[in-house]
């Protein structure tokens, strides 16, 4: 195996561990993980050294996940070729954009630690009444969401990889979104974990052209 194949099969195996452990940091630097709307942002405000090492924990343990899932689609061939192009479209839209989306969080601690929460919240009454910012966090968010899964659905079906990566994570990404409190987000990382399990034990060899 030349040293490039090796740089990347080690980035691929091990920036899902990275990513799930910067999750997991993310989830405990948070000062109200729970909270939502004008009290999150005034936690925000008031914590601003904390809030700023969890935004950018989210923002690279999102980051990290890239690698993986461009290296399952470089690796899926044959009957996976489809279901590879559909995830490097979703990768494009969502894990190019999303990671960069978390700069919202400074805004919050700025724009409610230099003006307050009613100027706060006009700002974000505003934001969400343009149609092009939806447009944009929707289809970054789904994009983010489903590239992944739809990745190692790919790997899977090219038969480099087991099924239950997929499931594994695709479980993990609904819990992220479902499960209130942040606790959906450690069984994201939970789900990275294994992933990282399963692609240091996954054969690595150039694939067929």
């Amino acid at each position: 195996m030349s040293s490039a194949l090796s740089f990347r099969r080690y980035a691929a195996v091990w920036a899902p561990l990275v990513s799930g452990l910067l999750i997991v940091a993310a989830f405990f630097l948070d000062p109200d993980i729970g909270a939502s709307g004008r009290e999150l942002a005034r936690e925000y405000a008031e914590n601003p050294g904390r809030i700023q090492l969890s935004a950018l924990a989210l923002r690279f343990a999102f980051a990290f996940l890239i690698v993986p899932t461009f290296v399952l689609i470089w690796l899926a061939r044959r009957r996976g070729a489809w279901l590879a192009n559909i995830a490097g479209i979703f990768a494009v839209l969502g894990m190019t954009t999303l990671p960069g989306i978390l700069l919202i969080d400074f805004y919050d601690v700025a724009i409610y630690g230099e003006l307050g929460g009613d100027a706060w919240e006009q700002v974000n009454n505003r934001l969400e009444d343009l149609p092009g910012a939806t447009f944009l966090f929707l289809t970054a968010f789904l994009g983010f969401v489903l590239a992944p899964p739809t990745a190692l659905l790919a790997a899977w079906r090219a038969r480099v990889l087991s099924w239950w990566p997929a499931a594994a994570v695709a479980v993990g990404e609904v819990a992220g979104q479902t499960i209130p409190g942040g606790v959906g987000l450690l069984v994201l990382a939970a789900a990275l974990i294994a992933l990282t399990y399963a692609l240091a034990r996954m054969p690595w060899a150039p694939p067929p052209v």
